[in-house]
């Protein structure tokens, strides 16, 4: 039986702790879902790129387990 790494969900998930969250520091295959999520939101830039403001990153994060993904990702099998 195969099992899958799904460690980005909880790197995810521990970005939101974080004050400032950089678009670069999201795992890359939640990338493209939270860049949908944030069309239209305040976002602001800092010398390491991106930055996307705590509440508007909690509630993505809260869409997720809600809603779950608005595109398919790609998940890799884990390593022994």
């Amino acid at each position: 039986m195969k099992e899958w790494d799904i460690s980005f969900i909880n790197t995810a998930w521990l970005l939101g702790r974080n004050n400032i969250i950089h678009l670069e520091d999201v795992p890359d295959v939640l990338q493209r879902d939270l860049i949908t999520f944030m069309f239209g939101k305040t976002v602001s830039e800092d010398e390491k790129g991106i930055v996307i403001h705590k509440s508007d990153y909690l509630a993505w994060l809260t869409k997720l387990n809600t809603q779950g993904f608005d595109y398919d990702i790609q998940l890799n099998e884990k390593k022994s």
